[in-house]
């Protein structure tokens, strides 16, 4: 299991669902299309996250 900041269970699911519906990331600023994931979650999570 991964864990991130200010990532709980449900804005996981979320950002799972998100990539489920419209596929993988294709830049780090693109998880901030998930409901939920505002500037401030963003700025906590951006160097944990990385695409391919």
């Amino acid at each position: 299991m991964i864990r991130l900041p200010n990532i709980g269970p449900v804005m996981a699911v979320r950002i799972y669902e998100y990539r489920e519906r419209h596929g993988p990331f294709h830049d780090i600023e693109d998880i901030k299309k998930v409901e939920g994931i505002g500037p401030a979650i963003f700025a906590g999570i951006r160097y944990y996250i990385r695409v391919r």
